[in-house]
C-alpha cells in the first residue's frame, strides 16, 4: 500500500530457530536404521501430522530418504539421506 506507514512483518526468527532444532532432533532420532512417522512421533512427543510435515520438507531438501517398504509393512520408514541401511 503506497503512502501508508504500515510495515509488513519480516517473519519470526525464533520460529525459524525452533524449526532447525526440530530438524536436528528428527535426524538424531532417526538413527541409521530409520523409523516410521508414528515411531518418531512417540519418541519426540509430537503429533504425527507435525512429524510428517517436517519429514516431507526434509525429504524435499535432501536431508532424509524414504526406505523401501515391504508389502507387510503399514508405514514407510525414513532415514537420514546417505546413511540408510536397507
Amino acid at each position: 500500500m503506497k503512502g501508508t506507514s504500515e510495515k509488513r512483518p519480516k517473519g519470526q526468527p525464533a520460529v525459524y530457530r525452533d524449526e532447525m532444532g526440530l530438524q536436528k532432533k528428527i535426524l538424531s532420532a532417526l538413527g541409521h536404521e530409520g523409523k516410521t512417522v508414528p515411531e518418531l512421533a512417540g519418541e519426540l512427543s509430537m503429533p504425527s501430522e507435525e512429524v510428517m510435515m517436517y519429514l516431507m520438507a526434509m525429504r524435499r531438501y535432501g536431508l532424509v530418504e524414504e526406505l523401501p517398504k515391504e508389502r507387510r509393512d503399514r508405514f514407510f520408514k525414513y532415514a537420514p539421506k546417505g546413511r540408510a541401511i536397507p
